[in-house]
C-alpha cells in the first residue's frame, strides 16, 4: 500500500487507447495471415516477392479474412494466434517490468501537490447556521432596537484559516486537535487565530496573554455569553484571582500526595533557573530544605485536624492559614546552624542518654543549641514520630555553618519573590478554581509581561498543575473525558518557561478532551526551550499553521514539510560557427512546492496551513471583521472593552481579619451555649498553641503555669497566623467553616474527678474542695490573661485579641 502512495492511477481513457492499440495489432497479424495465402507457390511456401499481390487480393475482397478462419491450411489463424501470444506476452511484461522498477510517471521525483476545496470543506463541521444563544448584562437579557434578543453566535468549529476549519469533533476527521502556530513578530497571531477561535465560544478557554491585550478585547464579550472569566495577573497583580499552589498538591481522593509537593518544588526550582545554571549539590540540598519544609507545614496543619471513623483526615478540619510559599519564607528565617567553634552542643541531634529522665534530658537539650526551626521539628518528631518532612530536615541540617547556609541560600534564591507584597498577597490563598476548568465553560486569562520573565514561572506551575489536575478529574470523575473542552492557547510559548515532560502532556491529554495551540515565533525558540524533545511536541500537533516570518531554519523546515513536486524541464542548445546546430531536450526533476525565498515572500494576507494526512493548503488568514461576533470585541467599539480593574486580589490582611472575625463568631457562640446550660463541665478551650500534657496539684503551679502559657501563646511565632479556606468569586471570599478548636473537658465537681493525664489529654487543671474557691481562681487567671493582652497590644497592636491567641477560659 505504501508503494503506491504518489503513482499516478491509469485512467480509464488509457486503458481504452492501450485495448485498440491491442486490437489493431492482432488485426494486423490477422490480415496478414490472410495475405500470405495469397502469396503461396505450387511447393507451399510462401513467396514473399508475391506478398504484395496477395495485400491487393485480401483488401478488395476483405471477405476473405473471415472466410480464412474456417480453412485449417490457413495461415490467417495461425498467424491471429501468434499476434494475439505476442501482445500478451508483451503486456506481461511491461506489467511485470513496470512493478519490478517501480515506476511513478509524473510524480518520479515528488508528488506534492496544494489541498483543494474539496479537502478543506471534509475537516469542517458544516451546519445550515451556528448556534446562537442571548446575551446578559448583569444577568439580564439584552435587547436590540428592533426589540430582539442580542445574541452571540456559537460554531463547533476550530478556525484555522479564512478557507479552512476544523470539527471539534476528532471522529470525523480522526485529528487530535493540537496546533502549531508560527508567526513572527507583527505577523498577526492574536488578531487572525487566537481572538477569532474565542469568538467560537466552545470551549473553555486558558489563554496566555501577553500584555493583557486579548483579555481586554474579548472580556466582556466572554462574561456576557455566560462564561466565567478568572484572571492571573502578573502585570497589575492587585488585579487579579488569587493562586496558591499548595492548593492543587492533593490527589483525586483529596489526600496529600508527596509526589505533586515534590513536583511543584521541582518545578519552582526548574522554571527559575538562570542561563547556565546547573543542578548541582547545593542546589539539589536547597530542594530538599524547601521540601523539608513545606512537608512540615502540610504536618503542622494537621495538629488540630479532625479524622472519620476510618482514620481519614477530614480536609475542612485541616488549618490552611499556612499552606503557602510566603510561610515557607518565614520557617526558613528560623533556620540557624550552629556557629563553628562554638562550645555548645548540636541540640537537634541530642540523643537521650540510656538511664536520663526526660526531665533531665530536656534541661541538658535546653542549654544546647537548637534554633527555632529545629524547635518545629522536634515538636513533630513528638507528635507524629518518623516524618518524610524530618528525615528530609536531618539530611540538610546535619551540615557544618558554611555548607548548610549555602544550602539555605540555594532555597531563599529560588523564594525570595514571594516575600514582595504583591506576591505574597496573589499566593496567599486559591480561587482560580483550576480544577473546575473542564466542567463548565470557562475562560482563564495568564497576563504575563512582555519584556520581563522574573514572575513567569508561576504559569509554568499553574500549567502544571492544571494538567494534572484536569487529567485526575477527567479520569476519575468522568470517565475519561471532560464535560467542557479545555483549549490552552499558549501565545509566547517559549517565554512561560520549560513545562515538565511537556512532551508527554502533549500526547495524552488529547483523549481527555483537553487541546494545546502552541504560539511561538520561530523554531529556533521552541529548541532553544526543548531542546530534546522539540521534534516530539511538533510531531503531536497534527495542523501546523505558518503566518509569516524570516528567521532561516523556520523557512527551511516549513518548505521542506510541504515536500517536493514533479516538474518537466526543456533545454535549448544553440551553436553557432561555420557549423551551426540547434537542440532541444525535456528532462524531469524535483522541486519544493515553495523554496525557503518562496516561504518568507508570501504575502501578509495569506498563510501555509499543513494538516496530517492531506496535502497542504495556501490560505488568506482569518479576517477577523467577518465573524457575527466580531462586533461584541473591543476591536469593534471601545464601549465593548473588559475593565481588569474590577478584578482584586484577596490580600493576607484580608484573609487574615477575615478569619478573625469567623473565630470570633464562633468562640461568641461557644459561651451563648455555655451560658444557657449553666450546670454544664467547665471547658478549657485553646486557641493557635498547643498545650503539653501537664497535672496541677495546686493553684500556685496552675497560676506560675498560666502565665508561662500567656507568655507562648503570645510569641511572636503565633501572632502572625492565619487561617483561611478558598475564595469563591472574584470579589469576595468564604473562608469555609474555621476549624474546631481543642477542647478538655474536666468535671471539678469533687476530688474523685482528680486523675493522671491521659495519652490524648493536652492539659489538666485541678479541681479544688471549695467550688467558690476554683472560681475565684479562674478570676485571678482571667486576670492574669488581661495583663499578658496588654503587654502584647502594646508590642504588637489593637489587632491581636484575646479570643484569637489567647486561651479564653469559659
Amino acid at each position: 500500500m505504501a508503494k503506491n502512495i504518489g503513482v499516478k492511477k491509469t485512467s480509464r481513457f488509457t486503458l481504452v487507447v492501450y485495448g485498440i492499440i491491442i486490437m489493431i495489432v492482432i488485426f494486423i497479424f490477422w490480415f496478414l495471415g490472410a495475405a500470405m495465402d495469397f502469396s503461396v507457390t505450387p511447393d507451399g511456401t510462401v513467396d514473399i516477392n508475391l506478398l504484395g499481390n496477395g495485400f491487393k487480393k485480401v483488401m478488395n475482397n476483405p471477405q476473405v479474412i473471415f472466410s480464412s478462419l474456417k480453412n485449417k491450411n490457413s495461415y490467417a489463424p495461425k498467424m491471429l494466434f501468434l499476434g494475439a501470444c505476442s501482445t500478451g506476452i508483451y503486456v506481461l511484461y511491461k506489467y511485470t517490468e513496470d512493478k519490478k522498477r517501480l515506476h511513478r510517471r509524473g510524480v518520479e521525483h515528488g508528488s506534492a501537490k496544494w489541498g483543494d476545496d474539496k479537502e478543506m470543506k471534509s475537516l469542517a463541521e458544516i451546519k445550515e447556521k451556528p448556534h446562537m444563544y442571548p446575551i446578559l448584562s448583569d444577568g439580564k437579557r439584552v435587547f436590540d432596537k428592533k426589540g430582539d434578543f442580542v445574541c452571540v453566535a456559537v460554531d463547533n468549529n476550530i478556525i484555522l484559516t479564512k478557507e479552512v476549519q476544523l470539527s471539534l469533533n476528532s471522529r470525523q476527521h480522526f485529528l487530535n486537535l493540537n496546533v502549531l502556530i508560527i508567526g513572527g513578530s507583527g505577523s498577526g497571531k492574536t488578531r487572525f487565530y487566537a481572538k477569532p477561535n474565542i469568538m467560537q465560544l466552545n470551549t473553555s478557554y486558558v489563554v496566555t496573554d501577553p500584555k493583557g491585550e486579548i483579555l481586554q478585547s474579548t472580556g466582556k464579550m466572554l462574561k456576557e455569553a455566560g462564561y466565567e472569566v478568572r484572571v492571573l495577573n502578573l502585570i497589575q497583580m492587585q488585579h487579579s484571582n488569587n493562586y496558591n499552589p499548595f492548593h492543587y498538591v492533593y490527589d483525586h481522593n483529596g489526600d496529600l500526595s508527596q509526589d505533586n509537593i515534590k513536583k511543584m518544588i521541582n518545578v519552582l526550582f526548574k522554571s527559575t533557573k538562570g542561563d547556565g545554571e546547573k543542578d548541582d549539590f547545593w542546589s539539589q540540598k536547597g530542594q530538599s530544605l524547601l521540601e523539608a519544609i513545606t512537608f512540615l507545614l502540610f504536618e503542622e496543619s494537621e495538629y488540630n485536624a479532625k479524622f472519620d471513623d476510618n482514620g481519614k483526615i477530614i480536609p475542612q478540619t485541616r488549618d490552611k492559614s499556612h499552606l503557602n510559599f510566603f510561610s515557607v519564607t518565614e520557617k526558613m528565617r528560623k533556620l540557624q546552624y550552629p556557629p563553628s567553634g562554638s562550645k555548645k552542643p548540636d541540640g537537634f541531634f541530642l540523643e537521650k542518654e540510656p538511664d536520663e529522665s526526660e526531665e533531665a534530658f530536656l534541661e541538658r537539650r535546653s542549654k544546647a543549641f537548637l534554633c527555632p526551626l529545629d524547635k518545629d521539628f522536634i515538636e513533630l518528631e513528638k507528635r507524629k514520630g518518623d516524618t518524610l518532612a524530618g528525615r528530609l530536615y536531618k539530611e540538610v541540617r546535619n551540615a557544618p555553618e558554611e555548607t548548610g547556609q549555602s544550602f539555605l541560600s540555594s532555597a531563599n534564591v529560588k523564594t525570595f519573590m514571594f516575600n514582595m507584597d504583591n506576591m505574597m498577597n496573589l499566593t496567599c490563598c486559591d480561587n482560580i478554581h483550576l480544577e473546575t476548568m473542564g466542567d463548565r465553560k470557562t475562560a482563564l486569562f495568564l497576563i504575563i509581561p512582555a519584556t520581563d520573565s522574573t514572575y513567569n514561572f508561576l504559569v509554568t506551575m499553574l500549567y502544571t498543575q492544571m494538567f494534572d489536575v484536569l487529567a485526575n478529574r477527567a479520569n476519575f470523575k468522568y470517565g475519561g473525558t471532560l464535560p467542557v473542552h479545555v483549549r490552552c492557547i499558549m501565545d509566547e510559548f517559549a517565554n512561560i518557561g520549560q513545562i515538565p515532560d511537556f512532551d508527554k502532556v502533549i500526547a495524552f491529554v488529547r483523549s481527555m478532551s483537553i487541546s494545546l495551540n502552541v504560539i511561538i515565533q520561530n523554531l529556533s525558540q521552541l529548541k532553544s526551550r526543548y531542546e530534546k524533545t522539540w521534534e516530539i511536541i511538533t510531531g503531536n500537533c497534527d495542523s501546523l499553521l505558518f503566518l509569516g516570518g524570516q528567521e532561516e531554519s523556520t523557512l527551511k523546515y516549513i518548505s521542506e514539510s510541504l515536500g517536493k513536486e514533479t516538474i518537466d524541464i526543456r533545454g535549448h542548445n544553440k551553436t553557432k560557427g561555420k557549423s551551426p546546430s540547434t537542440s532541444e531536450n525535456n528532462s524531469i526533476i524535483g522541486r519544493e512546492l515553495l523554496q525557503p525565498n518562496e516561504v518568507a515572500a508570501i504575502p501578509i494576507s495569506d498563510c501555509i496551513l499543513r494538516i496530517r494526512s492531506h496535502n497542504p493548503f495556501y490560505c488568506t488568514k482569518y479576517p477577523i471583521e467577518k465573524h457575527p461576533n466580531y462586533k461584541f470585541l473591543e476591536d469593534y467599539d471601545k464601549a465593548n472593552a473588559f475593565d481588569i480593574k474590577t478584578v482584586h486580589a484577596v490580600t493576607l490582611n484580608e484573609v487574615n481579619e477575615s478569619f478573625d472575625k469567623k473565630q470570633s463568631a464562633q468562640t461568641a457562640k461557644t459561651n451563648e451555649e455555655i451560658q444557657e446550660q449553666p450546670n454544664k463541665k467547665v471547658e478549657v478551650i485553646f486557641s493557635k498553641k498547643e498545650i503539653p500534657e501537664i497535672e496541677f496539684e495546686t493553684y500556685e503551679e496552675a497560676e506560675l503555669y498560666a502565665e508561662e502559657i500567656i507568655s507562648e501563646a503570645f510569641s511572636e511565632e503565633y501572632i502572625d497566623s492565619s487561617e483561611f479556606g478558598e475564595v469563591s468569586e472574584l470579589d469576595s471570599f468564604d473562608l469555609g467553616e474555621p476549624v474546631e478548636m481543642q477542647r478538655e473537658v474536666n468535671d471539678y465537681e469533687s476530688d474523685e474527678d482528680i486523675s493522671d493525664m491521659s495519652e490524648e489529654s493536652d492539659i489538666e487543671i485541678m479541681a479544688y474542695e471549695d467550688p467558690d474557691e476554683f472560681s475565684e481562681s479562674i478570676e485571678d487567671i482571667e486576670n492574669l490573661i488581661e495583663e499578658a493582652f496588654a503587654d502584647v497590644t502594646e508590642s504588637y497592636g489593637e489587632k491581636f485579641i484575646e479570643d484569637d491567641y489567647g486561651i479564653d477560659m469559659l
